[in-house]
């Protein structure tokens, strides 16, 4: 992977101090309220409002959030006017702003403009940033289009620059780090979208390496088969032998603050393709999305490496193919971990937790970090108690799991705690070893966090089990359908108000 593939991000932003001193442009958005009897504009826009008179009162327009109505004035800088609706005054937040936004993408997308001036809608709940992060997100997440084989590509990222009227010249930097934090997010879904036949270890070890030619901030450390071996990282190379690319771990720093002693951890889960080995599941269409924890921690390392943020992070992916081969391993085996204890295969398509178990543990006894997070599309009991709106998290600390609950409310990546039931932990007992690593259908996402936590040390660790949020079957407000990046822009924020707090 080459370091250019980071740049997927077409459009750049720049500043237009006032509304007449706007450039010619494709189209000119202009925000208004839900008023109680007439819409109410959310920016001053002088001389516009006369020739938008007449179309506001024909009551075609509600001002809903992310009602949007194209208008074709004559005489003006733009050849559209596109009227956006933020819904009512006094119902504004950070995550309205965002789907009104993103409706925008899709009308700029329709009418395949190249320049948009967008006029800074004035909130009066809201701050600067927060209405700025959701402006900016809002249009990127939903402008994403994952359109690589695609051989007659229709206008693909034809926008190119987008005006921000009205916003002040410090502005800019965070429009900036909030674009960056996008870029991080592209490339997890672009990761996760791309062919599993292309996305295999090697290529995720490869797109961790580019990192650390892109910047000096990151390095990189592969275990290759042979270092694999020597660490006894048994469980991985268990779950790898059936592909025809051998497993990896990959090791990935970023050092932000060097002063600091602190580093989290966060390990993403990458299987890069899941066939359900031996226990061959009936649907596979979409297991090409179950490294989209690892997808997610190669995209948290761009954006904390091109924000420049001030914590240091090491991010760890077991990288492995669970497929069928002779080779492949057998459920009813016994297998050894990386922490010497050793596991009973019920299931060969609960693989991930086998992964994870190892690469925990390595973490725990050779990196020593101050806390651990992992992010994992781990168990399809998730998908069923929470859909697709919130993440199942469980964590051995408070204080770290309201934090990650907070970051996650500020972005609107969601996560709901379930709980760690000690009365489950006995359910994981096997006949044979010490450990099995299914043991039925209920609680089952409890369950695998129980399993895992058998691999933890004396650390705050906290567990995302993503497999609802990471990939959906259909787009939403401004997550496209398939590969949603989840966990970058919370990862991100978490890490963001650690800093703040530590000013």
């Amino acid at each position: 992977m080459k370091p250019s593939q980071f740049e997927r991000v077409p459009v750049k932003f720049k500043r237009t101090p006032t509304l007449t001193s706007r450039a010619k442009s494709d189209v000119l958005v202009i925000p208004l309220y839900k008023g109680k009897k007439k819409n109410e504009y959310a920016a001053v826009i002088g001389k516009l409002e006369s020739i938008l008179r007449h179309p506001i009162r024909t009551d075609d327009f509600k001002g809903e959030c992310g009602e949007t109505l194209l208008l074709y004035p004559a005489g003006q800088k733009e050849s559209r006017f596109l009227l956006l609706g933020l819904g009512d005054p006094d119902k504004m937040s950070a995550e309205s702003i965002r789907c009104a936004y993103g409706s925008v993408a899709g009308s700029i997308k329709k009418i395949n403009a190249s320049h948009a001036n967008i006029i800074f809608p004035q909130v009066e709940f809201l701050s600067r940033k927060d209405i700025l992060k959701g402006m900016v997100e809002g249009v990127l997440l939903a402008y994403y289009r994952f359109d690589e084989y695609v051989t007659h590509k229709e206008n693909s990222d034809k926008l190119k620059e987008i005006s921000l009227i009205g916003i002040e010249s410090d502005d800019m930097k965070y429009v900036d780090h909030v674009r960056n934090v996008v870029r991080g997010v592209y490339l997890a879904r672009d990761l996760v979208n791309r062919n599993a036949d292309e996305v295999n270890p090697r290529y995720l070890a490869d797109a961790a390496r580019a990192l650390s030619e892109q910047y000096q901030s990151v390095n990189t450390t592969v275990f290759d088969k042979k270092r694999l071996e020597g660490e006894k990282l048994d469980l991985i190379l268990a779950v790898g032998r059936g592909a025809s690319i051998d497993p990896a771990l990959i090791v990935c720093e970023y050092k932000g603050n060097p002063d600091s002693k602190e580093v989290t951890a966060v390990v993403g889960k990458g299987v890069t393709y899941d066939t359900g080995g031996l226990n061959l599941k009936k649907d596979m269409l979409t297991m090409k999305c179950d490294m989209g924890g690892a997808g997610a921690c190669l995209g948290l390392i761009l954006a904390a490496a091109s924000t420049r943020l001030k914590q240091n992070i090491i991010v760890v992916i077991p990288a492995a193919e669970n497929s069928i081969d002779s080779k492949s391993y057998k459920p009813g085996d016994v297998y050894t971990s990386h922490s010497g204890k050793t596991v009973e295969i019920g299931n060969t398509d609960a693989e991930g937790r086998l992964i994870l178990a190892d690469a925990l543990s390595y973490v725990c006894k050779s990196i020593k970090p101050s806390q651990v997070i992992d992010l994992a599309t781990l168990t399809g009991a998730m998908v069923i108690a929470l859909g697709s709106e919130y993440t199942g998290m469980m964590s051995n600390d408070d204080g770290l799991s309201d934090a990650l609950i907070k970051a996650g409310e500020e972005v609107h990546e969601r996560a709901l705690r379930f709980p760690l039931i000690e009365e489950y932990r006995k359910k994981l007992k096997s006949d044979i070893a010490d450990l099995k690593n299914v043991s039925g259908r209920e609680a089952g996402s409890i369950k695998a966090a129980l399993f895992l936590q058998e691999f933890i040390t004396d650390v705050p660790w906290a567990h995302f089990d993503i497999a609802g949020t990471a990939f959906l079957s259909e787009a939403g407000e401004y997550l496209p359908k398939y590969a949603t990046g989840f966990g970058v822009r919370l990862l991100m924020q978490f890490f963001e108000n650690k800093e703040a707090s530590c000013r």
